[in-house]
C-alpha cells in the first residue's frame, strides 16, 4: 500500500530517501486518522496483523503478487525466456556461483542474520570477487593467450551479474506459479479478502484526512 500511497505523492518509492519520506507521511496520516476514528484504525491493525501471519504461514513471495495478480500469459510469456537464457545462465555459473557461496566463509561465523547482507556484499566488492577474477584470469593467459585473458576479465563480471539476475528472476517466476496455484486451490481466500478490506479501508479513511 505505501508503494501505490508513495506515488500519488509524487515521490518514487524505489529511491530510499523519497521512500523514507512517504512512510513518514503514511505513518503521520494514519496517526492523525486514529485520533478521528480510533475503532476503525484499530480494526485495520488488528487485520493488517493477520494478514502478515497468513503471508508468513503460506509463504507468499513476492508480495507484489497481492497487488498485481499474474497472469497465464505474464507466467508463459517470463517462462519461456527464462528457458531460452538457460544456456546462457550455465555458463554465467562459472563467475556467479563462486562469487555466491564465497562470503559465507565469513558470514557462517556471524550469528545476527542482519549483518550478513552487509558482510556478503562488501567480502565480494573487496575480496572473493577480485581474487576469483584475477585467478581465472591468470589460468587463462597461463593456458592460451593474453587476448583471450583480456575478455575473460571483461566477460566475467558480465555473467556474474546474469547469474544473481537470473536466480532472483527465476525465483520470482515460481512464486508466481506458486501464487496461481494457491489462489486456485481457494488456499488464498482470505488472504485476498484481507488485503482488499484493508486497501479499502485505508482508502477511505485517508481520502477523508
Amino acid at each position: 500500500y505505501g508503494v501505490g500511497f508513495a506515488r500519488k505523492r509524487g515521490l518514487r518509492p524505489r529511491r530510499l530517501p523519497e521512500k523514507l519520506e512517504a512512510d513518514k507521511a503514511l505513518f503521520a496520516d494514519l496517526q492523525e486518522a486514529k485520533g478521528r476514528m480510533p475503532e476503525e484504525i484499530g480494526t485495520i491493525y488488528k487485520e493488517t496483523e493477520e494478514l502478515r501471519l497468513e503471508v508468513g504461514e503460506l509463504n507468499i513471495k513476492p508480495l507484489r503478487n497481492l497487488i498485481k495478480n499474474p497472469s497465464f500469459g505474464e507466467v508463459f510469456i517470463k517462462g519461456a525466456a527464462l528457458l531460452v537464457s538457460l544456456p546462457l545462465f550455465i555458463v554465467s555459473c562459472i563467475a556467479g556461483i563462486p562469487i555466491h557461496f564465497a562470503p559465507r566463509i565469513m558470514t557462517r561465523k556471524v550469528k545476527d542474520r542482519m549483518l550478513h547482507s552487509g558482510i556478503d556484499l562488501a567480502f565480494t566488492i573487496l575480496l572473493s570477487a577480485p581474487a576469483i577474477y584475477l585467478i581465472m584470469f591468470a589460468l587463462v593467459w597461463i593456458f592460451t593467450w593474453w587476448l583471450p585473458a583480456m575478455v575473460t576479465i571483461v566477460a566475467l563480471p558480465l555473467l556474474a551479474l546474469f547469474y544473481f539476475c537470473y536466480t532472483r528472476w527465476t525465483g520470482r517466476w515460481f512464486g508466481k506459479m506458486r501464487f496461481r496455484s494457491m489462489k486456485r486451490s481457494h488456499k488464498l481466500d482470505n488472504v485476498l479478502k484481507l488485503y482488499d478490506n484493508i486497501t479499502g479501508a485505508l482508502d477511505g479513511i485517508l481520502g477523508k484526512a
